[in-house]
């Protein structure tokens, strides 16, 4: 083997070597690793002219702050990130001139490790046998005292991204190529004194308290190969002068530290042992507190190495202990919790922090309890990464972290979740009000959580924000909670102009004896009789005499829809913040409170908490940073949303979802259909809009108003035709009653236009030229007229406010950018009253990069949203139907049809219909783009719930599935299997499909027991290939 690699391989000879090196190792034959290591090269001496390339940092020229973002998505602030430009500079050979720690501020020794290459990757091993090592080594080198090493860390950059099994949780780091120190003075002087804490005798410690400290690195080859990559080099401390430091802030997600960074000159002289071997010891100075001595000894690695050499193995070691742990402690970010405290580590945090912290947390704080590690319990080494902490252990806490230098300031909560206690016990005892509105006669009608709503709300003192879900009557609610204070009336309703005429129908429905007024013009002189004044958010801007009752503060103020006033730069927000901020009792209602981001929250909660500081503070809480778009601030990548979840519904918040308190409310079955292009030369124009406006992530989300408009636009003009003929099958297969929403109004035009063709009147039209006075006797109508099929509303003008429970389905003809309109249209239909369940389809068309970008936000909107308000993370399309079954419906022509369609096995609470009643109960026209000729049975109807089956175990689906099977699909299974009808499939493929998931291999067995959707091939008949996955 030998003379095969030696004389047959074309590569250089050193090369060779090289590799004899590597197949004798891996084939485990110690003869032949020693005899190829006698070919490989010995470490040379440099000649005195020989250069190399070093990255020095270059300052900016206005003087601004430098800093390092050490993870991602770290905003930059009023600083500037760091820049570096190579120079190439001379070196020194460091045996053919020994540097010394008090000249050079670096001292090359000869000491030998016990530890093989491979136990270098085994921390605790490392721990308990090298530390000593090093503090063996340094004691005689240098003649300290006391020696501590606190922590290391091995450089190895082919297993840098491997914190788990592979590296026996040794912390492992590429290679630092930029010239610089780790410590400045500052940092260094904090390190020494939480060291000093590690020494247990008292005697020994006050001993060290008075001495000279310095922290070294020691830094080591652990392969039993010379270094040939990236040698570390080291700069001569003597051709340093002061003004050549460069003092850079670190940044981290929780926390920032600083170290020195290094100004280039043409004076500086570096050094390095060339072929550096294990037996070799290398340290140098990171800090000196003697001002006489050398302090600093900047080093970085080398871009330098022999061609073929095997990738660089080395460690580093750090004395002068407890820096790490208190470096670890300064990272644990506080949140709260529910009832406890949260103390989490930034995402990532090497093992090397995580291990010691957890040693010391377990033995300082036994009350604390272990949240999530960094692995599952595969990995033996796991490591916490986040911990729950009992509120009245906040104070124990504080002490120990103070003693580790851990700054006072990051161990307190801000001022709205510090004084959560207090504002909690100013609340009143629910179980002792006495709500006033429950003596009305119209009070019987309330139900159950409605009335726990108005306890909450009075308990609050009637500041509070109702945010249930939409169709759960939050009006009533807010008007018994502010019949509370009826003495302190009038009262001020704040609302869209579209739902000025709901508020004076619900007051005289649920308090008949009171008087309201509705204000539609500024010229409206107020009735000095009436005792709620209802105006529209323009209106009370546009006049500023409706902000106060006749030259009197209003004392109780309601906000319906009070994203209205998300903006507070808005001059809607400004007219209403007026009367909000000086009134006593302050009724916020929205069921959509946060639309795009959490920061909408921002204007309502400092409305109801006096505590919520300003816009920055709240920002920088919840949010990691901020990016502009066309001059316009936007916060990015939200933080501690439970916590913000929990400070809402724990103080001033109340929401309640349907599902939680309506049991007779169905689930929404939420759908997506493909719609071809129908208009060729609008299409080109689309499609080289898209091409700019989405040909990279930054573009698109800085992309102008006026050019998203425009691609909606072309995007309404593209599937236009396509949308109508898909409305018209719907007409024409006997649908039941539904919605039909749209934006343009020539879309909305072609609509009606069909609508007229096929149902003649038999249909409604909202949009923004529908006047208020006639919208209600328009929804009265869609709701009970049994002719009435279709309601044809505008995206816009109908959004909010409006019950339309009559309807089985919602379908959407165009999108929008901003996913609160479409939930909010949703609402319309998925209310109090609604006893059937919901369909929901968007017409995506096909080959739009804009529509699925607005699909796209509106599942992430609604993650984000779930996550503040609900406290949990909810997929948009986690119901009856899957994104994937949508997908695959493409509109191809008027002689394909395309229906809507349902999943096998409703959900319990839905309520079956006939086929002949409704187009909701069949199952035609689903994962396929055309349903077979013959025409399938009727899927059978969904079981009571009480009846309903539970899953098999997925192994005995598996059982029954015989390899040699194929089956053709014959209607859509509503799986998310992306499969086609009439295609023939295997077993192994049909299962491998379904990913393990137990409820899609039981349903898959059930269907082919049943044989209606899917049925068994004749034997010979080829399987569909598997697809790559």
């Amino acid at each position: 083997m030998l003379r095969c690699l030696l004389h047959r391989t074309f590569v250089p000879f050193q090369q060779a070597s090289w590799e004899v090196h590597r197949q004798c190792t891996a084939r485990g034959m110690p003869w032949a690793l020693l005899l190829a290591a006698a070919f490989l090269p010995r470490p040379r001496a440099c000649s005195a002219d020989e250069q190399a390339s070093v990255n020095y940092i270059q300052v900016p020229r206005d003087g601004s702050k430098v800093f390092l973002a050490m993870e991602p998505g770290i905003a930059a602030g009023a600083a500037s990130p760091a820049q570096y430009a190579a120079q190439a500079v001379p070196l020194r050979d460091a045996r053919r001139a020994p540097p010394r720690l008090g000249q050079e501020a670096a001292q090359l020794l000869r000491a030998a490790t016990r530890l093989l290459p491979e136990d270098f990757y085994d921390s605790g091993r490392v721990v308990a046998e090298y530390y000593q090592e090093v503090r063996d080594a340094i004691k005689d080198a240098t003649g300290a005292v006391e020696v501590i090493v606190f922590h290391h860390i091995v450089r190895n950059e082919a297993l840098q991204a491997s914190p788990g099994l592979d590296n026996r949780g040794a912390g492992v780091g590429g290679y630092a190529r930029n010239a610089h120190a780790d410590y400045t003075a500052r940092t260094a002087v904090g390190a020494a004194r939480q060291s000093l804490s590690r020494i247990t005798d008292p005697e020994v410690r006050s001993r060290c308290q008075k001495c000279r400290f310095v922290l070294v690195n020691a830094w080591r080859n652990i392969s039993d190969l010379p270094v040939q990559q990236h040698p570390l080099a080291v700069l001569d401390a003597q051709t340093l002068k002061e003004e050549d430091l460069v003092t850079v802030e670190l940044r981290y997600a929780t926390f920032s530290s600083e170290s020195l960074q290094l100004r280039p000159a043409p004076r500086h002289r570096w050094l390095y042992a060339p072929g550096m071997e294990k037996d070799e010891l290398l340290l140098f100075k990171q800090y000196d507190s003697d001002p006489t001595q050398p302090q600093h000894a900047f080093h970085c690695a080398l871009d330098v190495a022999v061609p073929g050499s095997p990738a660089r193995e080395s460690i580093e070691a750090w004395p002068m202990g407890k820096q790490l742990l208190g470096r670890a402690a300064s990272s644990l970010g506080l949140e709260l919790h529910g009832g406890s405290l949260r103390l989490v580590l930034p995402r990532l945090t090497p093992r090397m922090y995580t291990r010691p912290l957890a040693l010391a947390l377990a033995k300082a704080l036994p009350e604390l309890e272990v949240e999530s590690y960094d692995a599952d319990l595969t990995d033996a080494e796991r490591q916490p990464v986040s911990y729950l902490l009992p509120m009245p252990a906040l104070g124990k806490f504080r002490a120990w972290a103070e003693k580790l230098g851990v700054p006072e300031g990051r161990l307190t909560l801000p001022p709205w979740l510090a004084n959560m206690d207090k504002r909690k016990r100013k609340n009143l005892d629910e179980e002792q009000v006495q709500p006033l509105f429950f003596q009305e006669p119209s009070a019987k009608d309330l139900m159950e959580y409605q009335k726990q709503g108005i306890l909450f709300g009075i308990s609050r003192q009637g500041r509070v924000l109702l945010a249930d879900d939409m169709g759960l009557g939050k009006t009533v609610q807010a008007i018994a909670i502010a019949f509370q204070w009826r003495q302190s009336w009038p009262m001020l309703v704040v609302c869209p102009s579209s739902l000025r005429g709901v508020w004076l129908e619900q007051l005289a429905r649920w308090t008949p004896n009171v008087t309201a007024q509705a204000i539609y013009s500024g010229a409206t002189p107020l009735d000095p009789s009436t005792d709620v004044v209802v105006v529209s958010y323009a209106l009370l801007a546009k006049c500023p005499a409706l902000q106060r009752f006749n030259g009197q503060r209003y004392k109780i103020v309601i906000a319906d829809e009070c994203h209205y006033i998300k903006n507070p730069d808005a001059l809607r927000t400004q007219a209403v913040m007026r009367p909000a901020e000086k009134t006593e009792r302050l009724i916020l209602v929205s069921g959509t409170p946060v639309l795009n981001s959490a920061m909408e929250l921002w204007p309502l909660l400092r409305l109801l908490d006096p505590a919520i500081g300003d816009k920055q503070d709240f920002a920088s809480r919840y949010f990691k940073g901020t990016s502009k778009d066309f001059g316009k601030l936007k916060y990015v990548n939200p933080v501690r949303e439970q916590e913000l979840h929990h400070y809402l519904f724990a103080t001033v918040g109340l929401r309640r979802k349907k599902e939680e308190v309506l049991s007779q409310l169905p689930p929404k079955r939420r759908q997506t259909i493909r719609l071809r292009e129908s208009a060729l030369t609008d299409a080109t124009e689309l499609r080289d809009l898209e091409s700019k406006l989405f040909s990279n992530e930054r573009w698109a989300n800085n992309a102008s108003m006026k050019d998203k408009s425009k691609a909606l636009d072309l995007v309404m003009r593209v599937k236009k035709r396509a949308c109508v003929e898909y409305v018209q099958d719907l007409i024409n297969n006997g649908c039941g009653k539904f919605l039909l929403f749209a934006h343009h109004h020539t879309m909305l035009d072609d609509l009606e236009t069909a609508l007229q063709q096929r149902l003649g009147g038999d249909y409604v039209r909202i949009d923004g030229k529908t006047s208020q006075q006639a919208r209600p006797d328009l929804v009265r109508r869609f709701q009970e007229d049994p002719h009435c099929h279709v309601a044809l509303l505008s995206i816009t003008a109908l959004a909010e406010g409006q019950t339309l429970t009559a309807a089985e389905a919602i379908v959407f003809a165009e999108m929008a950018w901003v996913p609160g309109l479409i939930l909010q249209c949703e609402g319309r239909a998925h209310r109090i009253g609604q006893t059937q369940s919901i369909l929901i389809q968007y017409l995506l068309l096909d080959s739009s990069k804009t529509d699925s970008t607005c699909m796209k936000l509106l599942e992430e909107k609604h993650r984000h949203a779930g996550m503040v308000l609900d406290g949990k993370h909810e997929q948009l399309f986690d119901e009856e139907l899957g994104l994937e079954a949508g997908r695959e419906v493409v509109r191809q022509g008027p002689a394909k049809k395309a229906r809507p369609h349902t999943a096998m096995g409703a959900h319990p609470k839905s309520r079956a219909e006939p086929a002949a009643k409704s187009w909701i109960a069949t199952g035609k026209g689903s994962e396929g783009e055309t349903a077979p000729k013959a025409a399938p049975k009727a899927a059978p109807k969904s079981a009571p719930k009480t009846a309903r089956p539970k899953p098999a175990p997925s192994r005995s689906i598996k059982a029954e599935l015989n390899d040699g099977e194929q089956y053709v699909i014959l209607q859509p299974l509503h799986l998310g299997l992306n499969l086609r009808i009439g295609q023939k499939y295997g077993r192994a493929d049909l299962e491998s499909r379904c990913k393990g998931d137990d409820q899609k291999l039981a349903r898959l067995g059930f269907f082919m027991k049943e044989g209606q959707k899917l049925k068994l091939a004749p034997l010979g008949a080829p399987a569909s290939l598997k697809r790559k996955r």
